[in-house]
């Protein structure tokens, strides 16, 4: 009812009031009507001796009144005489007149009662309707504040209720306070959604919503509840879309293998007399079985896997993620075990290092961009970057994978493998594949001894495959370039041992024949050959093989390995030449200490172009402080539990030893003994050269014996003699 409606009651007095007012109405004008007629009729036919005008009539009253009134009033016979008829008619007329009006004045009364009632019944329902008026206004507050709470509680209610419908939908059944409280359970049973079913994604969609609705509204009481029992629901979600993908992979896996199978044994029924046609009859075959039924599955597939990857960084999805991947890498790895151990290229005979190397690397690296291809038909390369650096609480959804990085390929270019938690699937799969070429390259590797042949594999694997083959096919074939820097590592390692054993075996232990020690007469011999005789032409073995060794390896080590052999092989050289020096120097000193300083600047001069300083930083322990303290400890015994000057306290302050660092700097040493070896041989060469001089000059300054001699006669100051010298 609106403020301005009145009630029933009032409309019914009102219509009564209206209707008595209208009937009485009438009334008075159908009489006043009638009068007005009968006076009209009166005066168009006038009779004589009547009362036509009202002073007459009212004269004629007085009259009456004074006799005694109108009523039984007679009419005498005078001049109204012959009106007496009229009049009386008249009078009645009057009578009645007089009863209409004071009918009128009555119900004019009634009516001023009628609408004082009216007003004050009319006051009331203004009243009662203002009342009514605030009352409604109230209460369409009221509506519209409880239209507002319901609005409001039906806004959450409505995500409430979801977890309810939702989880006999993905078949976990959730019991929440709002079941409880809302009624029983509907009837009938709820089939539970599989990923294939239409509405499945939008179920997942509908939690997402759901789940952000209550991350957004934290003030709800028991909001926590309802979002764990959403992020549960959310789980089973993507558990069920990650247990079809991982089913469907398997299942052509098992597919492809039997296929596979049943191909090579087909294939070897023919034995030895397998014809081309056939070959390659069986590759089209098992290329279809190993890649274009998974390209197929690929397609289907990658909607599912896109639910999963959208969304990423959530660590619920990306551990799924990583488990479908990790699942497609372990069947593809069946598969390519299955084939790839088969193939001639991963079987080679001999024990040819770098010709397995040649053969071997160019075929895991198409199987590596093949692979790669086919990974990222799957799994888009967004999300194995998020995943790869992801570093997850859960212990199984952590994976080691190594990676390895190679800088500038040459003497300083190798790095070994670095270890980092990664989640990467691709390389753990193709990492584990390619270990295959480690395991054949490995034996060989150990048996090799010849450090040419490791310095020519160490330039193959650098400059020939890390460098073009490697880098050419980019991230794909990373798996191989680790296993390969594994493999040049090993050979380095060989490499280093075998030019320690080369400078031990043929440098440092190196027993000279004699034939090695002819010098002068191998240098002049090397002089009257037809050639141009080089700088190293007749230098002594040792000198030959340092140099040979340094050449060799100097782009093969790193330096500060290289450095290391290098002063090894430098002294050891030095002291052989100072030895052979000195065996040369028993039949002839000055041929010795010719050979000497020969051969060591043909070293310096030869050692020179090596970027290195041939200097080493030898850290050593001084234990003379400790020896000290100890002794100090042993005369004052008695003072160990003393609080002053405790023994044992001070044994341990002072009884640490010292560190003491020489830097062995390998060019100086041989310019030192360079320098030494041109002084003695300056020394001996003047000595040799002027011994007579000095004996004579030591003789004649000795006083004569007998002072008549004349000194020219002397013996030894006679000219003849003099000349020898």
């Amino acid at each position: 009812m609106s403020a301005y409606e009145l009630s029933p009651e009032v409309d019914a007095l009102l219509l009564d009031v209206d209707q008595a007012t209208h009937s009485q109405h009438r009334d008075l004008r159908r009489r006043h009507s009638s009068v007005q007629a009968r006076a009209k009729v009166q005066e168009e036919k006038p009779q004589d001796g009547m009362l036509v005008s009202p002073l007459e009539f009212w004269s004629y009253v007085q009259e009456q009144e004074k006799d005694g009134g109108l009523q039984g009033m007679t009419i005498r016979g005078d001049k109204y005489s012959s009106q007496s008829k009229v009049l009386e008619e008249s009078v009645r007329k009057l009578g009645e007149y007089m009863s209409i009006c004071d009918l009128v004045v009555e119900n004019i009364q009634k009516g001023e009662e009628l609408l004082n009632d009216l007003e004050l019944k009319h006051q009331t329902v203004a009243q009662k309707t203002s009342s009514l008026h605030e009352t409604c206004k109230k209460l369409l507050e009221e509506q519209q504040r409880f239209e507002k709470i319901v609005k409001d509680i039906e806004v959450p209610m409505e995500y409430l209720r979801e977890v309810d419908r939702i989880g006999p939908l993905l078949g976990i059944p959730m019991e929440t306070r709002l079941k409880s409280v809302t009624g029983p359970p509907e009837k009938g049973t709820v089939r539970p959604l599989n990923p294939d079913s239409p509405q499945f994604f939008g179920i997942l969609k509908r939690i997402d919503e759901c789940i952000n609705y209550w991350e957004e509204n934290t003030h709800f009481k028991d909001y926590e509840e309802y979002e764990s029992k959403l992020h549960t629901l959310q789980l089973r979600g993507l558990t069920l879309i990650r247990n079809m993908v991982v089913d469907s992979i398997r299942a052509t896996t098992t597919s492809a293998r039997i296929g596979i199978e049943s191909k090579y044994e087909q294939l070897l029924r023919g034995g030895n007399a397998v014809d081309k046609e056939r070959i390659t009859a069986f590759d089209a075959e098992r290329n279809s079985l190993m890649y274009i039924r998974f390209r197929a599955q690929a397609k289907h597939l990658r909607m599912y896997i896109e639910e999963l990857e959208s969304r990423l960084p959530n660590r619920v999805s990306g551990d799924l993620l990583f488990s479908c991947q990790q699942s497609y890498c372990g069947c593809r790895l069946e598969l390519l075990r299955l084939v790839a151990f088969r193939s001639k290229e991963l079987s080679p005979s001999g024990s040819d290092l770098t010709a397995c190397l040649r053969v071997a690397t160019p075929y895991l690296l198409n199987q590596c961009k093949i692979e790669y291809r086919l990974f990222h038909e799957f799994f888009t390369l967004d999300s194995v970057e998020q995943l790869r650096f992801d570093h997850s609480e859960e212990p199984n959804s952590r994976l080691l994978a190594r990676r390895v990085s190679v800088g500038s390929v040459g003497s300083d270019s190798v790095a070994g493998f670095t270890e980092t938690p990664e989640r990467d699937a691709y390389m753990e799969m193709m990492t584990e594949l390619c270990t295959k070429l480690y395991d054949l390259v490995r034996p060989l590797v150990v048996k090799m001894n010849d450090m040419r042949v490791l310095c020519d594999t160490v330039g193959v694997i650098e400059g020939e495959i890390l460098e073009g083959q490697v880098e050419r096919l980019g991230e794909a074939g990373e798996p191989v370039r680790g296993v390969l820097i594994q493999i040049l590592q090993d050979v380095q390692e060989r490499l280093i041992y075998s030019a320690s054993q080369y400078i031990q075996l043929h440098i440092t232990n190196f027993s000279p024949q004699a034939g090695d020690l002819r010098y002068p007469e191998k240098l002049i011999e090397s002089s009257k050959g037809e050639s141009r005789p080089g700088m190293t032409t007749g230098c002594f073995k040792t000198l030959e093989n340092t140099l040979m060794c340094l050449i060799q390896i100097y782009r093969c080590l790193e330096p500060q390995t290289f450095e290391e052999l290098a002063q090894e092989a430098v002294m050891a050289c030095s002291h052989s030449l100072t030895e052979a020096s000195r065996e040369i120097g028993k039949r002839s000193r000055v041929d010795g200490d010719l050979f000497l300083i020969k051969h060591l600047l043909v070293l310096r001069e030869q050692i020179s172009p090596f970027n290195t300083q041939l200097t080493v930083k030898q850290v050593e322990l001084d234990f003379t402080p400790t020896a000290a303290a100890f002794s100090d400890f042993m005369s004052h015994t008695g003072n160990i539990f003393s609080r002053q000057n405790n023994a044992l306290v001070d044994l341990v302050s002072r009884g640490v030893p010292s560190i003491l660092e020489n830097q062995i700097d390998c060019k100086r040493d041989l310019e030192s003994q360079l320098k030494l070896a041109c002084e003695s041989f300056i020394v001996r060469t003047y000595e040799q050269a002027l011994a007579q001089l000095i004996a004579f000059l030591q003789r004649a300054s000795k006083p004569l014996s007998d002072q008549t001699q004349v000194f020219q006669e002397q013996p030894f100051a006679k000219p003849d003699r003099f000349l020898l010298y």
